[in-house]
């Protein structure tokens, strides 16, 4: 039998089960009953200064190594394309200039896409990768606060510029938070106003490369009589865009992390699922999916004092998390959640 969650999903099947399961009403029927599986995807330690020849791993949820693939860069970012999820890589190669990228299949381990990017901009600049709709294209959005470039893969890797948003950024400062949601890349940025801050994020519609209509967070920000409420980034949660939140409480020294969900992207409506109160000790760095199991929520945490990171589980109905997985101490790569149902074993 195999060892690992994952490999359990991959049997040999003859032809007749296979035509069942790998049937549409099979696995639609799978997919609304059964958690996805989920894969933790990280680079090999080795050459972490110039990410040259290291290896992407893909682990599972008892932490067996599923999958290595070799010389393919430092792992970049999971991009949530129309097809699943793919790891993206990329290699600098010892330049600031030029880096290759590698969208990788999870599933099969397979390289989808291999591309070389050069930029023009060597002293400073921003990018990022997302998956445009319903094109299925992969684009790297590029910008330097004076102008902003989109580049497809797969195409001949020249660089387009599109117009500045039309937001009014002078009294906004960036905070390097992009996420691509639904086709749509979003830049989180801060007002420099005290003793208040608000947020607005920016939307650059991939498919078509035009700005959207800019969104303003859910509340102010800022130092209060009794509490601090800061906003640690913006990341996908379940095909939804998701702000975090950071309050802390001056007279009790408690702390809490606020999930806000944009609920209407049209309305910039947005609701706060999550209140989840952290421990002097444990940090809520980043969450990673709602679960089927009662809306309990999947985290990606931090312990300072044995700087371990971990994955925790928290129950809303319980208002309690419970350990999920930890990882070694020299665990030092950054961590994305690949979500593979069973289409793609079959």
């Amino acid at each position: 039998m195999p060892s690992s969650p994952a490999q359990r999903c991959m049997p040999s099947l003859s032809r007749g089960w296979h035509a069942v399961v790998s049937s549409p009403a099979f696995l639609a029927a799978h997919k609304s009953r059964v958690e996805p599986h989920l894969l933790l995807a990280t680079s090999s330690s080795g050459k972490e200064a110039s990410n040259e020849g290291r290896d992407l791993r893909l682990f599972d949820e008892e932490g067996s190594v599923v999958r290595v693939i070799k010389s393919v860069g430092a792992l970049w970012t999971v991009c949530h394309g129309l097809d699943g999820p793919v790891c993206v890589t990329r290699d600098f190669r010892g330049r600031r200039d030029v880096f290759d990228v590698n969208v990788i299949n999870p599933a099969t381990g397979s390289v989808l896409i291999m591309a070389t990017v050069e930029l023009e901009n060597q002293e400073f600049f921003l990018f990022n990768i997302g998956c445009a709709a319903p094109s299925g294209v992969y684009k790297v959005v590029h910008f330097d606060y004076k102008s902003w470039k989109v580049l497809t893969l797969g195409d001949d890797a020249k660089w387009r510029q599109t117009r500045s948003p039309a937001a009014k950024l002078s009294n906004y400062y960036y905070q390097n938070f992009m996420v691509t949601v639904n086709g749509v890349m979003h830049f989180l940025y801060t007002s420099r106003r005290l003793p208040l801050y608000e947020n607005l994020i920016l939307r650059l519609d991939l498919e078509s490369e035009e700005w959207k209509a800019s969104l303003e967070g859910p509340t102010r920000l800022g130092d209060r009589f009794q509490k601090r409420v800061t906003t640690e980034g913006i990341v996908r949660l379940n095909d939804t865009l998701c702000l975090v939140q950071l309050e802390e409480h001056f007279v009790t020294n408690n702390t809490c992390t606020n999930l806000w969900l944009l609920t209407n992207f049209d309305k910039g409506t947005w609701v706060k699922a999550y209140t989840v109160s952290m421990t002097p000790t444990t940090v809520l760095y980043r969450p990673l999916r709602v679960m089927r199991d009662g809306g309990k929520l999947l985290f990606y945490g931090y312990h300072r004092p044995t700087k371990t990171r971990m994955l925790q589980v928290y129950d809303p109905l319980t208002a309690t998390s419970t350990h999920f997985m930890k990882f070694p101490r020299d665990f030092h790569s950054d961590v994305c959640l690949c979500d593979l149902n069973l289409e793609w074993f079959v």
